[in-house]
């Protein structure tokens, strides 16, 4: 049986390489959001497989869509990213509680959902890396003065700094 993430990876990639967003990356939130169900809807009211709040749609898209969905998803990751200096780490968080919480507590904020969620999707980014053909995920937290998450840290220790490109 084919896994779900992986029948959306040719749409994903429609969206994610254009935005410069890392494969692993995309696949991992899907992941994390939805499972792969087109039709997942949360008890706060997200849609789709990139679980995307109404609010983010335009006027008569449809959020359950799956090209709609992960366009809006991976562009509010983008803007996550853009905001918050490429820093993946805390995009991930912000994609879970918002760049505001992310701005406020100066790093992932102390939710328990929200730090749960970031080191979900540190650990299904391993799981993708193959995915990367025009890069190798390195989350710009990757300097020595940073925080790293156990399963970000993960990432950096398969694969050592020789065979890591940034892709900022």
């Amino acid at each position: 049986m084919l896994n779900p993430i992986i029948f959306w990876k040719d749409l994903v990639s429609n969206y994610a390489l254009p935005l410069r967003l890392p494969m692993s990356l995309c696949l991992a939130i899907v992941e994390a959001e939805s499972g792969g169900d087109e039709n997942a809807r949360s008890p706060a009211g997200a849609q789709g497989l990139l679980q995307v709040m109404p609010f983010h749609f335009q006027l008569g898209e449809n959020g359950f869509d799956p090209d709609t969905n992960i366009r809006v998803g991976l562009r509010f990751l983008r803007n996550c990213l853009d905001q918050l200096n490429n820093n993946f780490v805390l995009a991930v968080a912000a994609y879970n509680a918002g760049v505001g919480a992310v701005k406020e507590y100066g790093g992932i904020p102390p939710y328990d959902e929200t730090q749960s969620y970031v080191n979900i999707v540190g650990r299904n980014v391993l799981k993708y890396l193959k995915f990367d053909s025009e890069f190798i995920f390195v989350p710009e937290s990757f300097n020595e003065n940073a925080p790293l998450t156990h399963s970000f840290k993960e990432v950096r220790e398969k694969y050592p700094s020789e065979r890591r490109t940034k892709i900022f």
